[in-house]
């Protein structure tokens, strides 16, 4: 739906991309419907719905950049203590195979 609605967008019909705007996308969509209402709006000229699309987008934006945030903060999180971990293990083998060493007294 969405290359449609941006193909009736370049051909100046806004009108005929609301048509499937006004549709349920599915949640996954639903920023890029958002993005398309907004472009509509600006070619209709509806000042008012612009206002309450650009309020709900900088709302969803905020959502995805702070999930998008956390989620690169536990990735990196998660690779530091693998890296801990796999470098802790690695002395600790070396610690447990090392042979006791005779060093006679003179």
């Amino acid at each position: 739906m969405k290359s449609i609605c941006e193909k009736y967008l370049q051909y100046e019909q806004p009108e005929s991309a609301m048509r499937y705007l006004n549709q349920v996308w599915e949640s996954r969509f639903e920023h890029d419907r958002l993005v398309l209402l907004d472009k509509v709006c600006v070619q209709m000229g509806d000042r008012q719905q612009l206002k309450q699309i650009r309020s709900q987008l900088f709302q969803s934006e905020q959502s995805y950049a702070s999930f998008m945030l956390s989620a690169t903060f536990f990735n990196r999180l998660s690779f530091v203590k693998s890296r801990m971990f796999s470098a802790n293990a690695v002395a600790a083998s070396r610690w447990t195979s090392m042979q006791p060493v005779h060093c006679p007294i003179s």
